[in-house]
């Protein structure tokens, strides 16, 4: 996974093109990152990767203390503050080179500003909060394409609390704010897969998977090599 965008940084930075066509199984976000640092520091890209993923981890940690105070007290988002400290694969992720910190680095700073927004009651502060997690949640959907359904999905609870609080005009108008900004931050990436690949792919898992169909004739680049043994297991039967 790592050498897959390191080659991808690589030729995005020297060629100006991403190499994605046919085989391009994660979103954009990593490679583009890396190329970044490349373009910084040259041969010390990856240096420079890591160090930049090692302070982005604060942000997990600092946005796993507030989710903890803010669902609980302040008492168990300390201790959530020490558990993340002490919790090793996240500590892995961070100097392996994995696009989880980066993910996670602004993912949980989202869910942060949407449980925040939940508990505030003023109307100004509440709009800011939501409109911060839908730009995080959709630089995150560029990283790891998990977020791409869950972000819409935890807008749920906010119609249901602006619903008993103020009706169906209020809730429509909570809703739509942060569901626009989503698609916003969505729009250049799926136009770029419209053009590339003729159908406006939303964001995430491309690649041969797409170019066969998703599944639909289990042609997918990840069981091609089992489908292919499987024929000639039965050519020799």
């Amino acid at each position: 996974m790592l050498f897959r965008s390191v080659h991808l940084a690589l030729t995005l930075e020297r060629l100006g093109v991403l190499l994605d066509c046919y085989r391009y199984l994660w979103p954009p976000g990593y490679p583009a990152f890396l190329r970044v640092c490349f373009a910084l520091a040259d041969d010390g890209g990856l240096a420079l990767a890591r160090w930049i993923q090692v302070l982005a981890s604060l942000s997990i940690g600092a946005s796993t203390m507030v989710l903890g105070q803010r669902l609980f007290d302040r008492r168990v988002g300390l201790l959530a503050g020490v558990g993340w400290a002490l919790h090793l694969p996240l500590a892995a992720f961070t100097h392996l080179l994995w696009s989880e910190t980066l993910f996670l680095a602004l993912w949980l700073p989202a869910l942060a500003l949407l449980v925040g927004s939940l508990q505030e009651d003023a109307a100004r502060a509440r709009t800011l909060r939501l409109t911060g997690y839908a730009v995080l949640s959709g630089a995150a959907v560029h990283l790891k394409e998990s977020a791409l359904y869950l972000a819409p999905l935890l807008l749920v609870p906010l119609a249901l609390q602006e619903g008993r609080r103020a009706g169906l005009v209020a809730t429509i108008r909570a809703v739509t704010l942060p569901l626009l900004v989503f698609v916003t931050a969505l729009t250049p990436w799926t136009l770029r897969n419209l053009e590339v690949y003729g159908t406006p792919r939303l964001a995430s898992t491309l690649g041969e998977n797409a170019y066969n169909g998703l599944n639909a004739t289990h042609r997918n680049f990840d069981l091609i090599a089992a489908r292919i043994g499987l024929e000639i297991g039965r050519a020799h039967v």
